[in-house]
């Protein structure tokens, strides 16, 4: 966890918050952040990371990530792994119905 430490301090002071401000646009006790801070957690629930990439304005996959949550091996996160992978999916089809459209204007 001290890439994702290290990330969230980062992160905070690029907003200027302080741990407070960071609770309260997060949702998320000052005291937990303080803990994810000093990586005195092992583990955290998806959508504390999900809350923090919010207030933070950073990518949440980056954060999940950084915190090992992009494994379907991690029961907390086989549902948002499958959400991440339908996520793509669909991204994907969208790229290619935009190969196959007049919208290339010939490059491909």
């Amino acid at each position: 966890m001290e890439e994702l430490a290290a990330a969230v301090i980062k992160l905070r002071e690029q907003k200027q918050f302080s741990k407070y401000q960071l609770s309260q646009f997060s949702g998320i006790s000052e005291n937990l952040i303080t803990d994810i801070e000093s990586e005195k957690t092992e583990t955290l629930d998806p959508d504390i990371l999900r809350k923090l990439s919010e207030a933070l304005g950073a990518d949440q996959n980056y954060l999940l990530f950084l915190a090992g949550c992009l494994d379907d091996s991690v029961p907390e996160c086989r549902d948002l792994v499958k959400v991440n992978k339908s996520e793509e999916k669909h991204e994907l089809l969208r790229y290619l119905d935009f190969i196959r459209s007049d919208h290339t204007h010939g490059y491909l």
